[in-house]
């Protein structure tokens, strides 16, 4: 849906700029003078609150005179965009420099300093030219904050912005009950009282709407901001492609790469790096529900990787590598992990706690050398099978717990790998007449504990369980050089996913030669 919007939003903003106001700004004061950005925002509102079917404006931002071209306002934030409207910052370097035109807040608050910027209400009084801060409880990334932005749109729409740094806020962009807001092309940078970009439905008194929806952040540079960015209180329908989001040096106070935090549905996070964070870098918690997590590459931070929590997630083609503790934390039933790399993290590669977690389907990844079990369901730890001697009702696989604590396959020692393929027999005892998927896998190393993890997808296979719950599988499989590199050694390991998307933990290890 948000990929619908990018469309219909940028044709719909192309059309009304062929007769929208322009509004050039080339002066760095903030006097409120012409062609000061503070006037040009005030000129481009005034039409906007005076006319409901305003065409649009744009507000062109020219760097003239000496570089670097930085505005830094003072005495007060400046006033929220009304939209529909236009704020470009024309760029004078080379393709893929950093923007010429900065908007820095050091004016405003003290850099590096999470105090200077509460937790609060802050809206802005048209009729005084002023803002209001009520509510004010708290300080710093990691409390409720819209307060201090660099550019603000609040219970509006349709507002592109572009070709921008801004640095040195409390929040560098925040979009409040707003929808169909386009940030692109920008760097944001060293924003501690919150984050580099907000998308909120914030109702004002920390309650959820879902008046913050179409919203879009793309192709940009956000660098050692307290949180990377936030899509919160109700945001839906809203998506963060291309971005890079990084720490380049320690924070003064840690937060998330991003944070969803009481968001609404249906967002999405495609295609961006999340690098460098020391707690959880991508961090999808407390609701919404059918987020899309694809093309990421989260690595190299120096705690976990990547926690989801809500149902009917997809989390596909991700690399999820090298991470300071556990790669992947899912709650919420329904989701789908798959085609995803998880690598040499330093805890569990996916886990789930949550008894009330069913459905996750974990299938088609790459899970190596982390040094946790590759998959877990808790407790933590591999679990041992159910069988039909356990169970109250006589047949294989009774408990509850995450995903049903669903059984994973036995691998049997009469599978073999010759230089023709690979030959796995085994046998899956879980709910009788059932049908399962059974994947299986190919890795260098196993878990000390003894069970796989799943370097190499090898292929899968279904079994249909008999009237007691048992099946048998003897797969034939290609792949004479799974590894790519001649390796003629390898564990062996399988999964088993129910009908309902449960998948099991990786079985006990075989290990085979040719």
């Amino acid at each position: 849906m948000a990929r619908t919007w990018l469309t219909v939003g940028a044709s719909l903003l192309a059309a009304s700029n062929a007769s929208a106001e322009t509004f050039l700004v080339n002066r760095i004061d903030d006097n409120g003078a012409k062609h000061t950005l503070r006037w040009a925002i005030e000129q481009s509102n005034a039409v906007n609150l005076n006319d409901p079917q305003a065409k649009g404006n744009r507000i062109l931002i020219a760097p003239a005179g000496a570089k670097p071209f930085v505005i830094k306002p003072t005495g007060d934030f400046l006033p929220p965009l009304v939209g529909p409207v236009v704020v470009q910052g024309v760029r004078t370097g080379r393709p893929g420099s950093p923007p010429a035109v900065v908007l820095d807040g050091s004016e405003l608050v003290a850099p590096r300093t999470p105090a200077a910027c509460p937790g609060a209400t802050h809206a802005y009084d048209f009729a005084r030219g002023a803002w209001i801060a009520t509510r004010i409880i708290g300080a710093g990334p990691n409390v409720r904050g819209y307060y201090g932005a660099g550019l603000a749109v609040h219970d509006s729409h349709d507002v592109e912005i572009s070709g921008l740094e801004i640095r040195n806020f409390c929040a560098g962009v925040v979009g409040v009950r707003s929808n169909n807001v386009n940030v692109h092309g920008v760097r944001l940078v060293d924003h501690h009282g919150a984050a580099g970009l907000i998308f909120t439905g914030d109702d004002g008194n920390a309650g959820i709407t879902s008046l913050s929806f179409n919203n879009r952040l793309a192709d940009s540079v956000l660098l050692d901001n307290g949180d990377g960015f936030e899509f919160t209180r109700g945001t839906r329908d809203s998506v963060a492609e291309g971005n890079y989001i990084a720490l380049t040096q320690p924070l003064p106070e840690d937060g998330n790469a991003v944070e969803f935090a009481l968001p609404g549905n249906n967002n999405s996070l495609i295609g961006n790096v999340f690098t460098r964070y020391r707690i959880t870098s991508v961090s999808l918690n407390a609701g919404g529900a059918n987020h899309v997590v694809r093309d990421n590459d989260i690595s190299f931070n120096a705690g976990p990787g990547l926690s989801v929590n809500g149902p009917g997630s997809v989390i596909r083609n991700n690399n999820i590598s090298d991470n300071g503790g556990t790669a992947v934390a899912l709650t919420g039933s329904g989701q789908r992990f798959e085609e995803n790399t998880v690598r040499n993290n330093a805890g569990i590669g996916v886990s789930i706690t949550s008894n009330t977690t069913t459905g996750v389907a974990i299938t088609r990844n790459a899970i190596a050398n982390n040094a946790g079990l590759g998959i877990d369901l808790a407790p933590t730890g591999p679990n041992a099978n159910d069988l039909a001697a356990d169970c109250a009702d006589g047949f294989p696989d009774c408990d509850t717990g995450p995903n049903g604590r669903q059984n994973f396959p036995l691998l049997d020692a009469s599978s073999r790998w010759t230089a023709g393929g690979i030959v796995l027999n085994g046998s899956l005892a879980s709910r009788p007449g059932q049908a399962y998927t059974v994947e299986f896998f190919v890795s260098r190393a196993a878990d000390p504990s003894g069970f796989g993890e799943g370097e190499v997808h090898l292929g899968s296979a279904m079994v249909t369980t008999d009237s007691s719950g048992n099946a048998t599988f003897s797969a034939s499989l290609p792949g004479g050089d799974p590894f790519g590199d001649g390796t003629a050694s390898g564990f062996f390991t399988a999964t088993a996913t129910d009908s309902g998307g449960s998948t099991s933990e990786f079985s006990q290890a075989l290990h085979l030669s040719r």
